[in-house]
């Protein structure tokens, strides 16, 4: 009880004798188990606590707050609360969350609020302050778990879309992409493509005689040399086996898909050199444009496949256009 306190008390009692007394003695114990019920509240509390003077110098704090600052509570008397926690603002409300200042530079961070104490003077403040660290801590490994989680799926995503072999776009993706731009041109009633059905040739044999590992071999090799004399916004899939095609969007004449088949049958009928031997295949290719060839991606997908089987009815390691097209456009193949 402050001494104050005691003296009033004590006043009141002489002043009005005997029988108020024993009130006198009742109200000043009641006022010291208030107070040590507040010390202990106070010095118990698992959030730290702590009362600040106009300065801002800490006049008491309790070990929550000890141990949130990283400090003994008897080294904090006396100390700037900005030193430990630096405060936005002296206001007489504050709600913020704040990292503070720990002698082992441990990343600790508070939600802080404060409120100043009603009819002191000089004015103090309390400081309330709630370690929000480990929900920090787990935000971050949930944001962690998120990205990973994230990337896992998307590197699904990829492998579901993608051949394992050859890490080019496989059979599915290419349906999709095939049918997405035939659905553009067809809205915007403008632009064309070339779809050009690729089958390898003498890839059997080597496959049969050599085995499947230099198989697949050979399979990465062509399939790397095709995708570097493609442009870069050409479509290279792997469509089963030995098949492959290629969705080349922008083309309305066959002048540029004549220059991709020319540079896709050079690529292919490079020699493979593995293991002390030299392996070679040919492609036969058909292609088909649209419009023209078909009404939509299914038919121009037949159209192409069967350019592609007169390629190697004619003797195979050759380009061929499909009729439709050569129909279309007589001049370019005079």
């Amino acid at each position: 009880m402050a001494p104050s306190t005691a003296f009033a008390l004590a006043v009141l009692a002489l002043g009005l004798g005997t029988a108020c007394l024993a009130v006198a003695v009742v109200l000043a114990a009641r006022l010291k188990r208030s107070e040590s019920l507040n010390r202990a509240l106070f010095d118990l509390s698992h959030a730290g606590l702590v009362v600040i003077d106009a300065q801002g110098r800490i006049e008491r704090a309790n070990d929550a707050f000890a141990a949130l600052a990283g400090r003994g509570a008897s080294g904090l008397i006396h100390a700037n609360i900005n030193l430990i926690l630096p405060l936005p603002g002296d206001g007489d409300l504050l709600h913020a969350e704040v990292k503070a200042n720990r002698p082992d530079e441990a990343e600790v961070w508070a939600y802080v609020s404060s409120r100043t104490l009603p009819g002191d003077a000089p004015p103090r403040r309390v400081i309330v302050a709630v370690d929000t660290t480990p929900i920090r801590t787990a935000d971050r490994i949930l944001a962690r778990y998120d990205n990973e989680l994230k990337q896992r799926n998307e590197e699904l995503a990829k492998a579901a879309a993608h051949d394992r072999l050859t890490g080019l776009p496989n059979r599915g993706l290419l349906l999709d992409r095939l049918g997405q731009a035939v659905t553009a041109i067809q809205d915007m009633e403008s632009g064309g493509l070339a779809l050009l059905f690729i089958d390898l040739d003498g890839f059997k044999p080597i496959n049969d005689t050599h085995g499947h590992d230099v198989g697949d071999v050979v399979l990465k090799q062509v399939s790397a040399r095709m995708r570097e004399a493609l442009r870069g916004s050409d479509t290279l899939a792997r469509f089963g086996g030995d098949e492959f095609v290629v969705l080349a969007v922008g083309i309305t004449d066959p002048g540029p898909a004549r220059i991709i088949g020319e540079k896709l049958l050079e690529a292919v009928s490079l020699p493979i050199r593995h293991d002390g031997r030299e392996l070679r295949v040919g492609a036969s290719i058909g292609i088909a444009l649209f419009p023209g060839c078909a009404d939509d991606a299914d038919g121009l997908l037949r159209a192409a496949d069967e350019a592609m089987y007169e390629a190697k009815s004619a003797g195979r390691h050759r380009f061929v256009f499909h009729p439709s097209t050569r129909n279309r456009h007589p001049n370019a193949f005079d």
